[in-house]
């Protein structure tokens, strides 16, 4: 991935740019959503984990049955970091540190 560039489908399929962009939805949708229906936030962060995973095995063309599945069990792990890091983010803002 180039320093010109944002986001690739094939940086989106890695552990780490799934991740950020997992956080980034997630906080994106999370306040809205919430007005809907109350999601926990790590469910809603492994679904749009499994989501973005999905999309970047599909348009880089390594999607299939097998790689499909493992996304479900790699969404957790994506999700898991994912929401430890929102937490620590958000503890950190608010000038807390939980022990």
């Amino acid at each position: 991935m180039e320093l010109n560039e944002f986001f690739t489908w094939e940086y989106l399929a890695t552990f780490a740019g799934c991740m950020v962009a997992t956080g980034l939805v997630t906080q994106m949708v999370k306040g809205s959503l919430d007005k809907v229906v109350s999601i926990p936030t790590q469910l809603l962060a492994w679904m749009v984990a499994v989501v973005i995973l999905v999309l970047a095995q599909l348009f880089t063309g390594t999607l299939t049955v097998s790689t499909g599945v493992l996304s479900l069990l790699n969404g957790i792990a994506v999700a898991s970091a994912t929401s430890g890091t929102i937490s620590g983010v958000k503890r950190l803002a608010r000038g807390k540190e939980e022990g």
